[in-house]
């Protein structure tokens, strides 16, 4: 049997046993010089445009809006095709008590009718069955998590975007990489439904030359049918296998 990491509780730091040299030995040296060695290898051999070793499972959502909140004292998010609100808590619950946030979803009428009973409570939270009009709805981010590839004119609604003049855009779950941008049609138990899978650097040219500026971008470890894995494509050919999504996070006009 393994011995404990920790061993008892103490009501002050001086009480607790000290002895060996700790983070001061040979151990330690020789361990942070073999991870500074993988480091570089990793960053050395991937010449993709997604960066494999920066891989997250949660949103970035409640980080880029805490970054809104502290430089403007309030945040106010477009959440396209957000579903029921799901990612409407992590935000709130990160974020200081009785921040001033303002949460807006866009999605198709039903779901939009669900929305409204759900937080009929909730006056932060709304819910539109089109996209509203930027008179009346001032984004200080745009979101869109896994839902970029179900627009059949992806690129006309990213410009359409640009009317809010957004701080931020965030683009969560993005199934793109370094394969050639293509449409497929996926299954979802009885439907059947037309999506894209994208060449990053097309997608981050198209967001560039709308005056946006890429500030982060990494790979998104997608949970599919219950497990975070690769995109299941072995039916494709090589050159058209995904293997995991992204994040992109752009910028208006070069303000991080």
């Amino acid at each position: 049997m393994n011995e404990p990491i920790w061993e008892g509780v103490y009501a002050d730091f001086t009480e607790a046993p000290q002895d060996g040299p700790g983070y001061d030995s040979e151990r330690w040296r020789s361990a942070i010089l073999a991870k500074l060695a993988a480091a570089r290898a990793a960053a050395a051999q991937h010449t993709t445009t997604i960066p494999a070793e920066v891989c997250y499972q949660d949103s970035m959502l409640p980080v880029v809006a805490a970054l809104v909140l502290a430089a403007r004292g309030r945040v106010e998010v477009l959440d396209f095709g957000g579903a029921l609100g799901a990612d409407y808590y992590p935000v709130v619950r990160s974020l200081p008590v009785n921040a001033d946030i303002s949460f807006h979803i866009v999605e198709n009428n039903a779901v939009c009718a669900l929305g409204r009973e759900a937080f009929s409570d909730d006056p932060k939270v709304h819910f539109h069955e089109r996209l509203p009009p930027p008179s009346e709805v001032t984004c200080d981010i745009i979101h869109l998590g896994s839902s970029l590839h179900y627009v059949a004119d992806w690129q006309a609604l990213l410009q359409g975007f640009c009317n809010y003049s957004p701080s931020y855009l965030l683009l969560s779950d993005l199934p793109a990489g370094e394969i050639p941008t293509y449409a497929s049609s996926q299954r979802y138990y009885e439907s059947r439904m037309p999506v894209w899978f994208f060449n990053a650097k097309e997608v981050i040219q198209c967001v560039t030359e709308l005056g946006f500026s890429l500030q982060l971008k990494a790979r998104y470890l997608s949970t599919i049918l219950g497990v975070a894995q690769p995109y299941p494509q072995d039916n494709f050919e090589e050159e058209y296998r995904l293997g995991y999504s992204c994040i992109m996070l752009f910028s208006n006009g070069g303000e991080a």
